[in-house]
């Protein structure tokens, strides 16, 4: 079926045409111009070297055109059918309700930072200029899709990112702020659109050009299929679930680490002389494994209890919870019933490291998370490390 072809491309046919427009500042506009006056035919896409991709250009104004001369991008950059007295150059206030239709993807983040499929609240009040206004969404109509993209010169894919699907469409209620919001202000917020990277074409928006349609109901009214939704999953903590599983094996392998050091810090507190045999360091080892080791410790023979509990130990310098003086019987008797209490300051330690101060919720919800879903491996390799240290010290 492919005529012997090793392998083959999904290619744009020859002799398409594709109109478009650049947005910038008059000057930035004109001097892209003048630089591209004498070329009419370029190269793009791949093996340009084998003589794919070549295609012609030209401009289809001699000089930049104002937004405002050509109406909205809702309307289209340069229709000649279209009359510049014949249409509204600013965007009509309509009765209390602001609508903002997205022309392109729009690429946002959330409150902590990572890309997030969410409409920027904080930067329409910004734009709008009303510091103290809250803006109360009353119905939207929205798709979401991933982006993603191609570094050519790397030739590697870009980090994708969800984002709102163009032809999304959001109503906000205005009626406390109306007489606040200038025409000059919808317009600068039509023209500069809103989310990052709109210097690539994300975030351009139509602000109130649907010509007095009226849009009912007061639920957000999301059009994706849930079963095929494509924006990742975002975890209580804010964070996309790959960012919070890489953050967590950071910090568990910091855990891990700090808990060995732990236990050969106590280890070397113990004189020699007071190390427990060979043999009821192997006994407790064994201990470890069963399903209910407190039990099998409590089942040991007065005089092995008797040696455990003889020696005494430190927790200061631990990162470990009060009491900090005890004795070598309670502390596996501590960490077999209360395992957390032996791991979760030195998982709020770590936390805090790599979480920034102002996260506080994302900073108490991950040690949580970690407290729970790690705790049992870190004493695991605590009590395991402690008698392989004192195995080796054993003069027995």
């Amino acid at each position: 079926d492919s005529d012997g072809a090793i392998f083959r491309y999904e290619a744009i046919q020859a002799n398409q045409n594709f109109q478009g427009a650049v947005l910038g500042s008059e000057s930035d506009l004109k001097n892209l111009q003048t630089w591209l006056q004498d070329i009419n035919t370029i190269s793009i896409g791949r093996s340009r070297s084998a003589q794919y991709g070549e295609a012609e250009f030209e401009w289809l104004e001699d000089a930049p055109q104002k937004l405002c001369d050509v109406a909205s991008e809702w309307d289209g950059f340069s229709n000649p059918q279209l009359s510049t007295f014949e249409i509204e150059n600013t965007p009509p206030l309509l009765d209390n309700c602001l609508i903002i239709t997205t022309l392109s993807p729009l690429l946002s983040v959330n409150n902590y930072g990572h890309s997030d499929a969410c409409f920027p609240k904080r930067e329409l009040v910004k734009a709008l200029k009303l510091n103290a206004w809250e803006p109360t969404l009353l119905s939207s109509y929205t798709r979401t899709e991933m982006i993603g993209g191609y570094h050519t010169h790397l030739r590697l894919p870009r980090q994708q990112r969800p984002a709102i699907a163009a032809g999304s469409v959001f109503v906000f209620d205005i009626k406390d702020v109306k007489e606040c919001i200038t025409e000059e202000n919808l317009l600068k917020l039509e023209h500069e659109g809103l989310g990052i990277r709109k210097g690539e074409g994300f975030g351009r928006i139509a602000v109130n050009r649907q010509d007095g349609l009226l849009l009912t109901g007061r639920e957000e009214i999301l059009l994706d299929d849930p079963k095929k939704r494509l924006d990742p999953g975002i975890s209580d903590t804010g964070m996309p679930d790959e960012i919070q599983a890489l953050l967590q094996d950071v910090i568990r392998k910091r855990c891990l680490a700090a808990m060995r050091q732990h236990a050969t810090r106590i280890a070397n507190q113990i004189p020699t002389d007071k190390i427990p045999s060979n043999s009821l360091l192997g006994r407790l080892r064994l201990f470890s494994q069963h399903e209910t080791p407190v039990v099998s410790l409590k089942a040991l023979r007065e005089s092995a209890e008797k040696k455990l509990k003889d020696i005494e130990i430190s927790l200061y310098g631990c990162d470990m919870p009060e009491p900090y003086e005890l004795t070598l019987y309670q502390l596996f008797e501590r960490a077999w019933t209360e395992p957390q209490s032996l791991t979760r300051n030195v998982i709020a330690k770590h936390v805090s490291e790599l979480v920034v101060n102002h996260y506080l919720n994302t900073h108490q919800m991950l040690v949580d998370m970690l407290a729970e879903k790690v705790s049992e491996t870190m004493y695991e390799v605590f009590l395991d490390y402690l008698l392989t240290v004192l195995y080796r010290k054993s003069p027995t």
